[in-house]
C-alpha cells in the first residue's frame, strides 16, 4: 500500500483519537492535549472526504479540548461527576433536533455533501456529548455509544476504513466508560455521605 497524505492523516488521527478516548475513560488530563491532535488531523481528513459538518465539528472539538484541559486542571477543586436533570435532557433533545434540521438543510443547499442530514445529526450530537464530557456529566457516554455505532456505518460508506475500525473500538470503549463513570459517581456519592457530619441535635 502506498503511503499517501490522506492515509497518513487517517493513521495519525486514528491513533490520537484512540488515545484521547482511552485516557477519558480513566478521567486523565491527557485526554485533552492528545484530543487536540486528533481534532486537527480528523478535520483535515474529513474535509478531503466532503464530510463538511464533521470537519467543522473538529474546530469545536479543538475549542472544547482547550476548555476541557483547563477545566480538568483546576487546582481548586476537581469537577464532580454528575447526571443531567430531566429538564436538561429535554433541552438537549431539543438542541439535537433543531441543530440537525438547520445544519442538515445548510449542508444540503450550500455544499456538495452526499450525506447532509446524517453528517449533521452525528456532528450535532457529537459536539453536545463532548460538551458534557468537559463538565464530567456522565450522560455523555450513552450519547457516544449511539454516535459511535452510527459513525461506523458512515465511515464504511465513505471508505474510511481506519476510522470505521476506530469507531468499532469506540463503541466498546464508550460502553465501558459509561459503566466505569457510574461506579466512580457512586464512590464519590458514598464519600460525600461519609464526609458530611451529622446534624447537631
Amino acid at each position: 500500500m502506498t503511503l499517501t497524505f490522506p492515509i497518513i492523516l487517517e493513521a495519525v488521527g486514528v491513533v490520537a483519537n484512540l488515545g484521547a478516548v482511552a485516557f477519558s475513560v480513566r478521567r486523565h488530563i491527557l485526554t485533552w492535549p492528545i484530543g487536540l491532535i486528533g481534532a486537527v488531523t480528523a478535520g483535515w481528513l474529513f474535509s478531503l472526504n466532503r464530510l463538511y459538518a464533521d470537519a467543522a465539528l473538529q474546530i469545536l472539538f479543538f475549542a472544547q479540548g482547550v476548555y476541557g484541559w483547563w477545566a480538568w486542571n483546576q487546582p481548586v477543586r476537581e469537577l464532580p461527576i454528575r447526571r443531567l436533570t430531566p429538564t436538561e435532557w429535554a433541552w438537549l433533545l431539543l438542541a439535537i433536533g433543531l441543530g440537525t434540521g438547520a445544519l442538515g438543510a445548510g449542508l444540503d443547499r450550500w455544499t456538495n455533501s452526499d450525506v447532509p442530514y446524517s453528517d449533521a445529526f452525528l456532528s450535532v450530537v457529537s459536539v453536545l456529548a463532548n460538551g458534557l464530557l468537559t463538565r464530567k456529566i456522565i450522560d455523555n457516554w450513552p450519547l457516544w455509544v449511539l454516535v459511535d455505532v452510527l459513525y461506523v456505518g458512515l465511515f464504511a460508506y465513505k471508505g474510511l476504513w481506519g476510522y470505521t475500525g476506530l469507531y468499532l473500538l469506540f463503541v466498546g470503549m464508550a460502553a465501558y466508560a459509561w459503566a466505569e463513570w457510574r461506579r466512580a459517581a457512586a464512590a464519590e456519592a458514598a464519600a460525600t455521605v461519609v464526609a458530611t457530619p451529622p446534624p447537631a441535635l
